[in-house]
């Protein structure tokens, strides 16, 4: 019975490439909520703010797609410098309401736009554009979060 289901395991991913990706997303979310909780917590920030660790961490693992190692290597290390400055202003524009709903659609146009230019610059759209979007989204949550 259990070689059948193996068997079937296997015809499904044969190489396990599906299995390995899932771990390594799997381990990088953990990761980066394992050390953003005790930050955030030692900063006195809610803690859903970790939220946005956890997505870097997944479109750093799923969305880099260089076409070799130290080219992704570069793209991982320039992972937080686009969802820090969508963060960023985000969060200096929350005050003002049609300033940050605006800046939020130029932020889906720049982020979609610069795909165009290669297999970099996708991943670090889609982090620009999720820094941006949580940081309005957990703004309007984490009122009532406990700190």
């Amino acid at each position: 019975m259990w070689s059948e289901w193996w068997n079937r395991f296997i015809a499904s991913d044969p190489s396990l490439r599906r299995l390995r990706t899932a771990a390594r997303v799997t381990l990088s979310v953990a990761l980066a909520i394992a050390i953003m909780l005790p930050l955030l917590a030692w900063w006195g920030q809610p803690l859903p703010l970790a939220m946005i660790g956890a997505v870097v961490a997944i479109n750093s693992s799923l969305g880099v797609n260089d076409p070799d190692r130290r080219q992704q290597q570069i793209t991982n290390l320039l992972m937080p410098l686009p969802a820090a400055f969508a963060l960023l202003l985000s969060i200096l524009t929350a005050p003002w309401a049609l300033p940050h709903s605006l800046l939020f659609l130029v932020v889906i146009f720049a982020s979609t736009y610069i795909r165009r230019f290669g297999p970099r610059f996708f991943p670090l759209g889609m982090v620009a554009f999720m820094g941006y979007f949580f940081a309005m989204f957990l703004s309007r949550s984490c009122r009532s979060c406990p700190r």
